[in-house]
């Protein structure tokens, strides 16, 4: 993963956080992929962890997007990852959600990978750029 990528993400995870709200979890954090994705998923907290999932690509139609929630406030980023995470990765979300207690604060739009957010006319979507599923404002 080049720096510039994970400086993206790192900003558009950062951007995501909110006053009042507990710490998020960055998109970015290297929690080694398991077998079992809930078992390591802890959202809330100074030391949370969710882990990563396969990106590899050859084209987009090997891609699919997770959206994950980053705080309690309900902010998301758009990841992209290879479809056969898509089933890992829904396991790990739905263990992040259920852990943010409702906060209070209104969400924010989705985030995608490149740390944009569409607007007006434009939607996420995900691309497989440098063999990578990546998530993308077009």
């Amino acid at each position: 993963m080049s720096a510039r990528t994970n400086s993206l993400r790192s900003l558009a995870a950062a951007a995501l956080l909110l006053p009042g709200c507990h710490a998020s979890v960055s998109a970015t954090d290297d929690a080694a992929p398991t077998g079992d994705a809930i078992a390591g998923v802890q959202c809330t907290g100074m030391s949370g962890m969710f882990p990563t999932f396969d990106k590899t690509c050859t084209t987009p139609d090997d891609c699919a997007i997770g959206v994950h929630q980053t705080n309690c406030c309900g902010a998301t980023i758009a990841l992209g990852l290879t479809k056969a995470e898509q089933s890992r990765f829904a396991a790990a979300e739905a263990q992040c959600v259920a852990q943010y207690p409702a906060c209070g604060c209104p969400a924010t739009p989705t985030v995608a990978e490149d740390g944009r957010n569409p607007i007006a006319g434009q939607s996420i979507v995900v691309e497989c750029q440098s063999r990578m599923c990546m998530t993308t404002v077009k």
